[in-house]
């Protein structure tokens, strides 16, 4: 009977995508949110009328390769460097509401959201002027 139940339980937990998360470890749970931030991303540029992978390199000021990493679903697991982010936030023809993805992501990423280690998180704060007050920019190196 024992083991009867316990198969209900993997399969209510393979069904529901919120009963995974809290199953697993922290660090799990961590770049399960940065992943949706980055999906968050691509909603914001698909809702900004940028569907194609051109428009949307465009507006990124990024290469159709690059742009298209970041924009697949299991994008890389450290998730979006200092120098890609910072030639995104340069682009001029940047929506305003993909400016604003790209900023949380910053504060997130940088307040150690993402479960990068604090080592990680200060020198990737460092690569930016972070102020609760106005939007993330970039550093002058």
């Amino acid at each position: 009977m024992e083991k009867q139940d316990s198969f209900k339980i993997a399969s209510v937990r393979n069904c529901d995508p919120n009963l995974q998360l809290r199953g697993q470890s922290s660090s799990r749970r961590a770049k399960a949110n940065q992943a949706a931030k980055i999906a968050e991303l691509r909603r914001a540029l698909e809702l900004a009328g940028l569907h194609s992978l051109d428009a949307q390199a465009e507006a990124l000021a990024l290469c159709r390769s690059t742009t298209w990493a970041i924009l697949k679903r299991d994008y890389k697991a450290s998730g979006l460097t200092a120098a890609v982010i910072k030639r995104m936030l340069s682009a001029p023809r940047l929506p305003r509401e993909v400016r604003q993805v790209i900023e949380e992501y910053v504060e997130q990423k940088a307040s150690g959201a993402y479960g990068h280690s604090t080592k990680q998180c200060r020198a990737f704060h460092d690569q930016f002027q972070c102020d609760a007050a106005g939007p993330v920019k970039a550093r002058a190196r």
